[in-house]
């Protein structure tokens, strides 16, 4: 995959699992672990973006709907 999109490979890990899986919260807590062990300087801002963009297309492609005004309110 990293090669796929031109990713280095150490930082796929922030791109793929990590943040789609875990979300923001996962990036968070793993993002100083990956910077460390792998030197990676921008593990944070690839992650916390990649989560957000997940977020994002699952809400497309769930439909995800805005209430209306003319609905019901559900108990």
């Amino acid at each position: 995959m990293a090669v796929a999109f031109w990713i280095s490979g150490k930082m796929i890990v922030m791109a793929g699992s990590t943040s789609l899986i875990g979300g923001q919260g996962t990036t968070i807590v793993w993002a100083p672990i990956i910077t460390n062990r792998f030197g990676l300087t921008n593990a944070l801002e690839v992650g916390i973006a990649n989560a957000t963009l997940g977020l994002v297309v699952a809400s497309l492609i769930g439909g995800a709907r805005l209430p209306s005004s003319s609905s019901p309110a559900t108990a």
